[in-house]
């Protein structure tokens, strides 16, 4: 429990927080380290720097995937920005609402509302959703943008931000009180080595990214399938039998591309598919779960499988365990999650280490069966169900009005063709090596963000021990 005083009760009234949970010990111990050390932080004004948001603009949904400028929302941003997996908008819709503004490379963005404070650094010119705040630190030296990109992601700026949100409804920031919180001062060559450690984590991110797309091109090549293109037919028609057979009454759900690829594969290379729901044991969904914790089980929700990884490291803690559901859901090695909501469509292997996570209800848990275990491995499975053809058959089984999901039975019906097994191997060993630089990728960003931390904490003589004891090549 913590006891505060009432002048510093008054100052509260800025953020209009009264709540136990804005005087937490630890955000009280925050406040020393700024009032004991004054020379290390300074502020956005003397900074030069400007905090700022899209404001009201009309819906720009019918334009997603239609144009070539990325358009960077909350789901977009996690210690990177996703601009491989972003939608993309017309340019020209930033001059048609001049409310839509843009970001350049360099510059900061900040989640305000959803998943509030998670932080990207820009490094391709985009507009931005009114769900972000970003910072203008386009107009600083590179190696200073990306070391304030890393202060921000430690935990002690995060928790200023946590701390700054407006607790209405759902918590969220203002662009006034972001402005108002301290920076970080450090010395040039400080920022110059935290730069290096973010440039080797962006490289290794890159090679994650190129080994991954390799894997794709294999898998599509193998299928017959490199040049193929869906034809977009302005009309066609399909037998009531396969009207009742799907139990879909929607135009979309029959579209001809969604025919044409598997005609395609079998007439290129005449291979066969398989009902998924025939090789995989039932189905199973997990559990809703919101209160959290700062320490716990890992609770593995739709943004924590991405990129065929699944993010224990990032992901929101519960204080109880597998053990403590009636439901089994217990995960093994080996076992695929797939996301059926929000951003559904993306899987992941459960790997050594991770089977004690819980998974949310929004994912679905899928096992092979036995018989199938020795000709289909689950990496090759969830390359599929990531792939082009695996999305293919997302867009087709997907249903909703304002928000699309994925039913166990429609999820059932995918078609997985039956690839040899040493082409899945090969697969195997691309998404293996593209994990591998994945976490190397994220763990240089750890250690660029614990080496701010210590420079806050104690000075950057320690911190540059720290990494020179952790990456000598780079301190």
């Amino acid at each position: 429990m913590a006891e505060v005083k009432f002048q510093d009760l008054i100052h509260a009234a800025e953020t209009l927080r009264l709540d136990p949970e804005y005087f937490q010990k630890i955000h009280l111990h925050d406040e020393k380290v700024i009032a004991r050390n004054p020379d290390k932080f300074t502020t956005f004004s003397d900074a030069k720097l400007t905090v700022d948001a899209s404001a009201f603009y009309p819906s720009i949904e019918p334009y997603y995937g239609t144009g070539s400028l990325p358009f960077l929302r909350v789901a977009d941003v996690d210690k990177v920005i996703d601009f491989e997996g972003c939608t993309t908008i017309p340019q020209e819709l930033t001059d048609i609402y001049p409310t839509l503004n843009r970001v350049n490379k360099g510059d900061i963005v900040l989640t305000k509302g959803g998943s509030v404070a998670r932080v990207g650094l820009v490094t391709d010119s985009a507009a931005v959703s009114r769900d972000l705040i970003y910072i203008n630190s386009s107009r600083l030296k590179e190696h200073s943008s990306y070391a304030l990109s890393t202060y921000f992601q430690t935990d002690f700026f995060r928790r200023l931000l946590v701390r700054s949100s407006s607790q209405t409804a759902q918590p969220h920031l203002t662009i006034t009180l972001v402005r108002n919180l301290p920076l970080l001062r450090m010395s040039e060559s400080f920022e110059k080595i935290i730069a290096s450690v973010l440039q080797k984590a962006n490289e290794a991110r890159e090679s994650a990214i190129s080994l991954q797309q390799q894997a794709e091109a294999l898998l599509l090549s193998a299928l017959g399938l490199e040049q193929w293109q869906p034809p977009e037919a302005l009309t066609y028609e399909r037998s009531a039998k396969e009207v009742f057979e799907a139990g879909r009454l929607d135009a979309e759900h029959f579209k001809p591309k969604f025919y044409a690829v598997w005609e395609e594969a079998k007439l290129a290379t005449g291979i066969e598919t398989i009902r998924l729901g025939d090789m995989i044991e039932p189905v199973k969904n997990g559990f809703d779960f919101r209160n959290f914790s700062e320490d716990g089980t890992p609770y593995i929700r739709v943004g924590d499988v991405k990129n065929l990884r699944i993010d224990t490291e990032g992901a929101a803690k519960v204080a109880i365990s597998q053990g403590d559901f009636s439901k089994d859901i217990q995960l093994r090695e080996g076992d695929i999650l797939f996301t059926r909501k929000g951003s559904f469509g993306n899987a992941a292997v459960v790997r050594a280490g991770q089977q004690h996570c819980i998974i949310s209800s929004e994912i679905m848990l899928v096992r092979l069966k036995v018989e199938y275990s020795e000709n289909i491995l689950p990496d090759y499975l969830s390359i599929f169900l990531e792939s082009k053809l695996g999305k293919l058959q997302s867009e087709q089984w997907a249903h909703g009005v304002a928000f699309y999901s994925i039913s166990q039975a429609d999820f059932e019906n995918y078609r997985i063709p039956l690839l040899d097994l040493s082409k899945q191997v090969e697969l195997m060993d691309k998404v293996v090596k593209s994990q591998s630089a994945q976490n190397q990728s994220l763990q240089l960003l750890e250690m660029a963000k614990r080496a701010v931390e210590m420079a806050i904490e104690e000075s950057e003589a320690a911190a540059l021990t720290y990494l020179a004891a952790h990456a000598p090549a780079l301190a």
